[in-house]
């Protein structure tokens, strides 16, 4: 099963891997390109494990595409050995062994089933990115294995991330002995150029300038990092004329993209084209691009940052740690000796932060911190590598007690309970519950128009998707592109389960102004 896969570095580590786990938890550090994501989960199921194996992604987009990567390695398609489940999309079966997951998935399973009925194992792949999720899901299962499962496997993979840290938490948490396993990468050299440095408004133009040169100066494909979509697409508008003139594809790459697109992307262009590939930080790991031997770095990205004082949180653009540039440039080292272009001066890059901040210290933990009183536990009590700081425990604890969540005494409430079922946010989630319930002041008419209004407010605020820069969502529910407006209506119709309506009756067209 394995044979096609033996020249990557991961591969030394199979025997080793199918030793350690019988008895311990493992802790994998192996840098990309290594196979460790492709390579040791597919080794699990020659493992000596009575059950299935949850695989943990950080991105959505990683997940669809891992899990058909790894069913073709078998002969398969998916939903047959492998699997996946993401927020409203599953392709699994009762012969699924490796199950991908992401998205707080893994918590609403231990928190639905605390004996994990089933699951032998559970991997934690691409651990450095530092995610809520992650950080939460890995607390969780040293739990349910110190309490329930003592059968129960767990398997940390990392390439960035300082391993220490992680070590010692896991050592004073774990209920088994912790092995270490690591592996050198497999990547080509990569020459390194440095431009001037580029600030936020210069971009786009910057940006531009550079895939021109770049593409007139070497061979093969080029991944180019942008912080947003809206700089993907106006570098994909800048580069119309010049892509026509050299005959080269140019294919946007990002989060809220539709599969179909998503997977034009990732594979050799239909006509035989070479490709320029504008990505978001969705392109870092774990995803395999075919034919790039050029990557061009803006150095920045879209990060959601929480305000305590408006209780907003806002996206903003911020320039990237230096592991995540190492990360960027080795995909241009993948399949021969490439070059990296990074939108900075020497001097600059030196000063960037050596490893990004823990999702954990910039976000709203709300709804972390919900799902943990849910569990039946406090922040302090749970095995976190990072975990909220006073102020931001309290925060929350205000935000989560005026949607009656929480009472007084910080315990959660039946309504908490509720809320903390329903998959989005928690503000979001009362929202939707409040609809449901109904509000005495309004008539039956505008009653029904906001049960028919909520699931597109809060499919809008999680689906990653925005029209127009205005502050109305009507307005920005009107000005969303055909696919968009697909996707809305397609999450819409999954959260209108929770107000009561027929998700098939739910459509943009016939919102009401004044219930939005």
């Amino acid at each position: 099963m394995l044979d096609n896969l033996s020249h990557l570095p991961a591969f030394s580590l199979v025997d080793g891997l199918a030793k350690e786990i019988a008895t311990n938890n493992v802790v994998i550090g192996a840098p990309p390109g290594a196979g460790k994501s492709t390579v040791l989960p597919l080794s699990l199921l020659n493992a000596d494990l009575d059950g299935k194996i949850l695989l943990m992604q950080p991105r959505r987009v990683v997940v669809r595409n891992l899990a058909d990567y790894l069913a073709k390695q078998l002969g398969e398609s998916v939903g047959q050995t492998i699997g996946y489940r993401i927020r409203g999309e599953s392709k699994v079966s009762a012969h699924t062994r490796i199950e991908l997951i992401t998205e707080g998935i893994l918590t609403r399973i231990i928190q639905n089933d605390p004996e994990l009925t089933g699951v032998s194992a559970i991997v934690f792949d691409e651990f450095h990115e530092r995610s809520i999720h992650s950080d939460f899901g890995l607390a969780l299962a040293l739990e349910v294995q110190a309490g329930l499962r003592d059968d129960l496997r767990i398997l940390v993979m990392s390439a960035t991330l300082a391993l220490e840290p992680l070590s010692r938490l896991l050592e004073k948490h774990s209920a088994l002995p912790i092995s270490h396993l690591n592996t050198q990468g497999r990547a080509y050299p990569v020459e390194v150029f440095y431009y001037k440095d580029t600030f936020a408004k210069d971009i786009v133009a910057n940006t531009t300038q550079v895939v021109k040169n770049a593409v007139t100066r070497h061979d093969g494909d080029v991944l180019v990092f942008l912080p947003s979509r809206a700089t993907i697409n106006a570098v994909e508008r800048e580069l119309n004329s010049f892509s026509h003139s050299q005959d080269i594809a140019v294919y946007p790459l990002y989060g809220a993209l539709g599969k179909g697109a998503q997977q034009q992307a990732l594979v050799a262009d239909s006509e035989g084209r070479r490709k320029v590939i504008l990505a978001t930080n969705i392109a870092e790991t774990s995803l395999t691009i075919e034919g790039v031997k050029v990557v061009i770095d803006s150095l920045w990205e879209n990060s959601a940052q929480y305000h305590p004082a408006s209780d907003m949180t806002q996206i903003s653009m911020q320039r990237i740690s230096q592991a995540s540039a190492v990360q960027r440039a080795g995909r241009a080292g993948r399949v021969s000796e490439g070059v990296c272009y990074r939108l900075c001066s020497q001097e600059s890059f030196e000063r960037l932060a050596h490893h990004s901040a823990a999702q954990i210290e910039r976000e709203d933990i709300s709804s972390f911190l919900l799902d943990t009183y849910a569990w039946g536990s406090k922040p302090n009590e749970l095995a976190l590598l990072t975990p909220p700081t006073a102020t931001q425990e309290s925060i929350a604890q205000k935000k989560l007690q005026r949607i009656h969540c929480i009472d007084q005494s910080l315990s959660i409430t039946a309504y908490g309970k509720k809320v903390a079922e329903l998959p989005c946010q928690p503000h979001l989630a009362n929202l939707l519950l409040v609809c449901k319930n109904k509000i005495a002041s309004l008539d039956k008419l505008m009653q029904d128009a906001m049960r028919a209004a909520a699931p597109f407010v809060v499919a809008l605020s999680e689906g990653g998707v925005s029209g127009q820069n205005t502050p109305l969502v009507s307005e920005q529910l009107r000005t969303l592109s055909a696919a968009e407006r697909a996707q809305i209506t397609s999450q819409a119709k999954r959260y209108g389960r929770f107000v009561g309506v027929d998700g098939n009756s739910l459509s943009i067209s016939t919102l009401d102004d004044d219930a939005i």
